[in-house]
């Protein structure tokens, strides 16, 4: 087996973004699984000021991250221009070096920003590229007016987009029709491509997490309709439209019984600048700025969330997060038009509102459908099963297993392996031919899964219970399950045996998930054939080399028998 070596993974964000607490280093964990243990991670980030750590935590986190054998880095960011592309080229340069010193084997972007630099650095170095969360940023940025078409900011990442395309090893995108927008835009057909929606983390967003009672009646929000938005405004969401939204509401439910909980890094100022300008009551809403993982908790105090994308083409192919989380709590979604596949399925599975236009009465169509959805008790449940349909993270590590699993002959998936051998523990074939290869498969596969190695026991190298129960417990520790059956010589007697060895094989290989048997030579190599058949695992033969024709030779056996 060809050793594999290290993953560069390049993000555009800061650490304590949460972009990359949810939506990077989760997936991290999973392709981590895929991994042997030697194998190692190396995270690049940008620090931005909104998120800026001191060196005291960013040490500690380092740290923490080294002992799951993920390395983390960071640059400083600033905003495109000159400074920008002067750190572009100090940063290239040191990834370069990373690269070749720390044996990278593939570069795995996220999102088509860094996915520029990926591209680069995979021309240069020669290293495989993978596009995770592949969708269009530079159209995005001309919709919502923050770019021109003619600038150079706008050219370039554009041409980038499709250079990375070209080059990908492996493409995994936000929604399945990104194919569609490729070959459009492009001309470039998707092949080697997986769909992976922004799962989310249930144990997280757990709905018993909602409707705390202490902060309910800190913020005086009993018998209250509360609505929550955790994101921004301007740039790919709605500004006025959503504080236009909100004075519906709050005349649709009455000032004294609405609230709505604004969970954003925008200035408090801001906010309330918004607030006098669209003359909303200034109790109605309560801004704060949490830590991610108190987000839930305050999400949970809500009747409905919204999603305020800005309904603009290129954004049927993202995969906002927020509307994941807000399904996991339970809540009903008001959203724009055509925003990934999650206006089609709020408006299929009728757990939302999808709004036709950006106007008045739509707003109050969308009041209105709220008002007869939180009155269903059995609403909340519905809500959450389609989020583990649509959420799920058993969707990203299928994707991740196709996408670094096959690489590695031992990590298809996270099921474990049977080692059929025909000799006894203590025989040296086992010792010194078979334990030492069974160590090293050991070592390219999952922490988390296990290895049974079977044995026939002869008398002539026969153990005692506690000489077998002391090796056993050694090889437990490397989570290595021996197992032994007495051996006979062939005849009816072995026959015999032999059924009751298949049977006793074949419900382990069932109950324990295991879907490679590795026969050592020609006689497990025949136990193995006859339990692949049964069990549809892989059969792989070791050493195979011949064996019946050698006992004739030697005289052991006649042809004739």
């Amino acid at each position: 087996m060809s050793k594999k070596n290290n993953i560069l993974v390049i993000t555009y964000w800061s650490f304590k973004d949460a972009l990359i607490q949810t939506y990077t280093i989760p997936y991290l964990r999973l392709i981590r699984k895929n991994l042997t243990k030697d194998q190692k991670i190396y995270l690049v980030t940008l620090a931005q000021d909104d998120y800026k750590m001191s060196v005291n935590e960013w040490n500690k986190e380092k740290k923490l991250f080294a002992e799951e054998n993920i390395y983390l880095i960071r640059f400083s960011y600033s905003n495109f221009g000159l400074l920008m592309m002067l750190k572009f080229v100090y940063i290239f340069l040191y990834l370069l070096l990373i690269t070749f010193t720390k044996k990278i084997d593939y570069i795995h972007t996220w999102c088509t920003p860094a996915g520029a630099i990926g591209y680069i650095l995979s021309l240069i170095s020669g290293r495989k590229l993978i596009l995770d969360s592949y969708e269009p940023h530079a159209e995005p940025m001309l919709e919502s007016k923050t770019w021109s078409k003619k600038s150079l900011k706008f050219k370039l990442l554009f041409w980038l987009e499709k250079q990375q395309l070209k080059r990908a090893t492996k493409v995994i995108t936000c929604v399945d029709s990104m194919k569609d927008y490729v070959k459009e835009k492009f001309d470039v057909d998707l092949v080697n491509y997986y769909a992976k929606p922004a799962c989310i983390d249930f144990d997280l967003f757990d709905i018993k997490k909602a409707k705390n009672q202490e902060l309910i009646e800190k913020y005086q929000l009993k018998d209250k309709i509360v609505g929550v938005y955790a994101g921004k405004f301007e740039g790919s969401y709605l500004k006025d439209e959503v504080f236009e939204f909100l004075k519906i509401a709050e005349d649709f439910w009455g000032s004294e019984n609405f609230r709505f909980i604004l969970l954003t890094s925008h200035p408090v100022s801001f906010v309330q600048k918004m607030v006098a300008k669209h003359k909303l009551n200034k109790e109605t809403i309560i801004q704060l700025f949490v830590p991610h993982h108190e987000v839930p908790i305050y999400m949970g105090l809500a009747s409905f969330g919204i999603s305020p994308f800005i309904p603009v083409p290129s954004k049927r192919y993202g995969t906002p997060i927020k509307n994941g989380e807000y399904w996991a709590m339970g809540l009903p979604v008001i959203i724009t038009k055509n925003i990934s596949d999650d206006s089609e399925i709020i408006e299929k599975e009728d757990i939302g509102y999808v709004l036709k236009d950006l106007t008045n009465k739509e707003y109050f169509n969308a009041c209105e459908k709220i008002d007869v959805l939180i009155k269903d008790i059995d609403l909340p449940n519905k809500i959450i099963q389609v989020a583990k349909k649509q959420r799920s993270f058993d969707i990203a590590e299928r994707v991740y297993e196709g996408v670094y699993g096959d690489e590695f002959i031992f990590s298809i998936s996270n099921q474990n392996i049977l080692i059929l051998t025909y000799w006894s523990y203590k025989d040296a074939l086992i010792q010194t031919y078979t334990l030492p290869y069974v160590r090293i498969i050991r070592r390219n596969i999952a922490s988390n899964r296990a290895i049974y190695l079977f044995t026939l026991e002869q008398q002539f190298y026969k153990m005692t219970d506690e000489e077998w129960e002391i090796e056993k417990t050694k090889l437990l520790q490397e989570n290595i399950h021996i197992i032994r059956f007495n051996y006979s010589n062939f005849g009816i007697k072995m026959a015999f045996r032999l059924g009751n060895v298949l049977l006793y094989l074949y419900r382990l290989t069932k109950k324990n998930n295991i879907s490679i048997i590795h026969a050592w030579c020609m006689p497990a190599g025949a136990l193995g054939y006859v339990l692949s058949k049964f069990t549809g695992s892989k059969l792989i033969i070791d050493s195979y080399e011949p064996h019946a024709e050698s006992m004739v030779e030697n005289g052991t056996w006649k042809k004739s028998s």
